[in-house]
């Protein structure tokens, strides 16, 4: 459930991105840049805000795992493999949502935005 949301959430921020800047995405059609190029902005978009969100989901969860070490004294780790677990799962639900996302620059059309 968490994955559809998030891919929800990064399709909306992304969507909505590409919706405000068609303009400029068509500008870049009528100078000759094709759809695989603008799709790879999208997803490096897409990618940057995985490694931002990933980084900072690490972080909060460090901060969690040590406030309930302290206070329950639970012993916690944060293991490498469920950490490249949740990389690759959220790395992959963010390229989707921007592929989806980049529906909407195929019909950028030069001659319609100016």
């Amino acid at each position: 459930m968490a994955m559809l949301a998030g891919a929800l959430v990064v399709y909306q921020i992304l969507f909505t991105d590409v919706t405000e800047h068609l303009p400029e995405y068509a500008t870049l059609k009528a100078i000759g840049l094709t759809d695989r190029f603008l799709r790879r902005v999208v997803l490096a978009e897409a990618f940057l805000m995985h490694i931002m969100a990933f980084a900072l989901g690490v972080l909060l969860t460090k901060a969690a795992f040590a406030v309930a070490m302290a206070r329950a004294d639970l012993p916690m780790r944060m293991r490498f493999g469920t950490l490249a677990m949740v990389f690759l799962c959220t790395g992959a639900m963010c390229a989707a949502a921007g592929l989806m996302a980049t529906r909407r620059l195929r019909s950028a059309d030069p001659a319609d935005t100016f």
